[in-house]
């Protein structure tokens, strides 16, 4: 059986695609040592000790950190989605809901967040303790960007690290939407 806390974060994860904003993604903000990656519209600067993982889901890159006593110490997972039935603020609404009821975050609110080359972006940053695949237990710091392009699309990307490290504070911060 599946520990209820994974099955939060795959639960919040699975929501539709959201929205984190909080600062802005900028020029060339990529951390010496790290590697660009690119998923679907977006180039995303992540740790070098990030792999790809397969993604669970039909859209989606993932990459995880090495695992410490079975649980990966972060890692990001892109959703990009095509067409979406809400706004990327409604959707990072969404994630903030969720973030609160699974996972007892406390209040969480999603902020504008300035991505060029979306049309609009959302950010929603919280500390939650989540299981690895072993069902060992650890604090965890997300942030969550939602972003919706001209075209309609959207993409969601999550970033996970420890808290007090602003692993996933750099990573949010890389996003550059891709202009090839």
């Amino acid at each position: 059986m599946m520990a209820p806390k994974r099955r939060h974060l795959i639960l919040l994860l699975l929501l539709p695609l959201l929205g984190l904003a909080a600062c802005s993604g900028s020029d060339d903000e990529t951390p010496d040592g790290w590697e660009r990656v690119e998923a679907g519209p977006l180039s995303i600067a992540i740790p070098p000790d990030w792999t790809e993982a397969e993604p669970d889901t039909e859209g989606g890159y993932l990459w995880r950190s090495e695992e410490i006593d079975g649980a990966a110490m972060g890692g990001l997972e892109v959703l990009v989605a095509e067409t979406s039935g809400q706004s990327a603020e409604k959707n990072a609404k969404s994630v903030a809901i969720s973030a609160m009821a699974t996972m007892q975050t406390g209040k969480v609110e999603p902020e504008q967040f300035e991505l060029d080359g979306a049309v609009d972006a959302w950010l929603v940053e919280f500390e939650a303790t989540m299981a690895g695949p072993d069902g060992v237990e650890a604090e965890r710091s997300l942030r969550v960007l939602v972003a919706e392009f001209d075209d309609g699309s959207q993409a969601r990307v999550t970033a996970i690290g420890e808290p007090g490290s602003d692993v996933a504070d750099q990573v949010i911060d890389s996003v550059e939407v891709s202009t090839d």
